[in-house]
């Protein structure tokens, strides 16, 4: 009898040792195969995941996506394995073969806030939505008073969907039965929520207790948010007064310093806003989202005079200056300086004209809209035709058909 066994075992470690390629196994692990069947299968598949590693960092992604599935296979509960495979499923494109094994890795790791995060993720991706709100009523069925972190990414994700669909009651409850309104994100999702549903009031004082309880928190958004909320309800002084508090608090936020700009702009305070707007490039004349950031309200209000002198700034740093060139070449298209524009559109060509590869179809539409304020509507059609070619996506299309209003307007 212990003869027999031990062919077996020796049959067994040979199979696994030389026809699978199984490095790792021993012959102790053949003597106990018979016991211990699932120890051993896990133990091989574990094995086949480090092989897939080892496969992806040598970018042998055919050989990794074999070892992988058949690891996985034998061991389901490996995390990391699990990832890399849906992450491989997502390059190839293949969007049900992701969502469905994200989805059964959740009988292993609905626990794991990493795995849950990349889960909804994706899903939120793929705009599985119905997934998510069936998932989220599942596992949100028999909450304790007291939400785990998991638990909270659930309802936090789930009240992103149902706000999305129209289902303000549920996006409310969830946040405030999941108690999601202290966090930055969770906090504006609610504000918009009583926004949408004519809840202003409600809305504007969430925000401004939540920047109250957390004075010492970097809270852009939600002051960002704030300020958006007072203006459209008129009340541009208290946004005014917001936004001087938050800049003598933190005075190197260019957030909230852009914020006050805009303030005194929509108070009529035109002198205060242009001193503010000298003093911000003064201030961040080396920070290129900044600068950014000041360009899209010189565009906005349209301040060409102001966009030329961020140009010229951003051209002193060195910064790509394919986008500060759109930027300043827009707010003279906004102020009616519609040779201007034309004109810049083609220094900026002539200066690299690799940002015409970069950024073709805006060029395109800039100049469009240049030569239709100019009246040449030939050209004009021309331009918008080579727009029409670039195959952009559908609202940023409508955007530059509201845009193309100008030239008509003026």
């Amino acid at each position: 009898m212990l003869t027999l066994w031990a062919l077996k075992s020796a049959a067994i470690y040979g199979f696994f040792r030389y026809v699978r390629q199984f490095d790792n196994i021993t012959f102790v692990d053949s003597v106990k195969f018979p016991l211990n069947r699932k120890a051993l299968v896990h133990k091989f598949g574990e094995y086949h995941l480090e092989m897939a590693r080892a496969a992806l960092e040598r970018q042998d992604y055919r050989s990794a996506l074999t070892l992988l599935r058949s690891g996985l296979a034998r061991s389901p509960d490996n995390r990391d394995g699990r990832l890399a495979l849906a992450s491989l499923y997502r390059m190839m494109k293949d969007e049900d073969n992701t969502v469905s094994l994200l989805k059964r890795g959740l009988d292993f790791h609905a626990d794991d806030p990493l795995y849950l995060k990349v889960c909804l993720q994706t899903l939120l991706t793929y705009r599985r939505d119905a997934e998510i709100m069936d998932y989220a009523d599942a596992r949100l069925a028999n909450v304790s008073e007291n939400p785990s972190v998991p638990e909270r990414m659930v309802a936090y994700v789930a009240a992103q969907v149902f706000e999305e669909h129209g289902n303000f009651a549920r996006t409310i409850a969830y946040l405030n039965d999941y108690k999601l309104t202290d966090t930055e994100e969770g906090c504006m999702l609610l504000s918009k929520a009583y926004w949408t549903c004519e809840k202003r009031d409600q809305a504007i004082q969430l925000l401004k207790r939540f920047l109250i309880r957390h004075p010492g928190v970097p809270s852009v958004g939600v002051h960002k948010m704030l300020c958006t909320y007072l203006h459209q309800t008129g009340r541009d002084s208290d946004a005014m007064i917001s936004s001087l508090s938050v800049v003598n608090d933190d005075p190197k936020s260019y957030n909230a310093r852009k914020d006050l700009i805009e303030a005194y702009h929509n108070l009529g305070q035109n002198d205060k806003a242009n001193w503010e707007s000298r003093r911000y490039l003064m201030d961040f004349p080396d920070k290129a989202e900044a600068l950014l950031l000041l360009g899209d309200y010189a565009t906005s209000i349209p301040d060409a005079d102001l966009a030329n002198e961020i140009y010229y700034t951003a051209a002193e740093q060195g910064f790509n200056m394919g986008i500060f060139g759109l930027l300043m070449i827009e707010s003279n298209l906004s102020a009616g300086n519609f040779a201007k524009s034309a004109d810049y559109c083609q220094q900026l060509i002539d200066e690299a004209p690799i940002w015409l590869s970069h950024y073709e179809p805006q060029i395109n539409f800039l100049r469009a809209a240049s030569a239709r304020g100019l009246r040449q509507d030939s050209m004009a059609s021309l331009y918008l035709t080579r727009v029409l070619e670039s195959k952009l996506a559908a609202d940023d299309l409508l955007a530059m058909g509201r845009r193309m209003q100008i030239g008509r307007a003026s």
